[in-house]
């Protein structure tokens, strides 16, 4: 389950997800990645899900970022990992984080999405709590200057000894990691900031290598092409 910027998106795509590490010090293990977890990225929502992955994600068009659209891609997602009724229109609430959570009785599966200018993404967990983040991969994006103000100075480091397409990359990887991180905990980037996250990079395979103080947490990432269309889609899924 490598990362590829040259993916395009198949009926199912799977996202290993890597422990997130949360001590430091001599007991930290920065080197090993460890987790049998995993979740799956959907093409539609008509795919039957694999019950064995921690979360499930769908990507859709969101030219329209309407209510009545959302609520369609809830009732589709909920239908799949919950034989609840559910009504015609589903009110998502929000913490005082603004993190959102269905009301009861929905209230043991967590709910995160994200969106692009071209697309959006929902994700369900029915085991965690969940978060995930999105972008698309583009020249236009100020790289360095993101990297030097909001990034950890180890990251700083990896960045600068890699070649430009490998920076690229783990930039991108990097920065919805730490979102999608800070989206399960329900703090946001606003509660820490991105160098509150620190992401390591291991042959290629992108994950949380400090920072992240919740037990029992799992993160990974991907990117892929949609209608030339570059995207890099993080999650983390935590306290399960």
């Amino acid at each position: 389950m490598q990362n590829s910027m040259n993916n395009t998106l198949k009926r199912q795509e799977y996202i290993q997800l890597f422990s997130a590490c949360s001590t430091s010090g001599s007991d930290h293990k920065k080197d090993t990645l460890f987790s049998t977890e995993y979740a799956v990225l959907y093409e539609n929502f008509e795919e039957p899900i694999d019950p064995g992955a921690s979360a499930h994600l769908w990507l859709y068009p969101a030219l329209n970022r309407t209510t009545p659209e959302l609520n369609n891609h809830l009732q589709n997602a909920l239908s799949k990992v919950s034989k609840l009724p559910f009504p015609p229109v589903i009110q998502l609430k929000k913490d005082t984080y603004g993190k959102p959570y269905f009301p009861p009785p929905y209230e043991k599966i967590a709910v995160s999405f994200s969106y692009t200018q071209q697309f959006g993404i929902l994700g369900l967990s029915t085991k965690t709590a969940i978060g995930i983040d999105m972008v698309e991969v583009t020249e236009l994006f100020k790289i360095n200057e993101v990297v030097n103000s909001h990034f950890h100075f180890s990251e700083q480091s990896i960045f600068e000894n890699l070649d430009h397409i490998k920076a690229k990359n783990w930039f991108f990887n990097a920065w919805v990691l730490k979102e999608a991180a800070l989206k399960s905990t329900g703090e946001g980037i606003a509660f820490g900031g991105l160098s509150k996250i620190i992401v390591g990079l291991i042959n290629d395979s992108y994950f949380i290598k400090d920072g992240f103080k919740k037990e029992k947490s799992i993160a990974g990432s991907m990117t892929l092409k949609k209608n030339d269309t570059e995207l890099a889609i993080g999650i983390s899924v935590s306290g399960f």
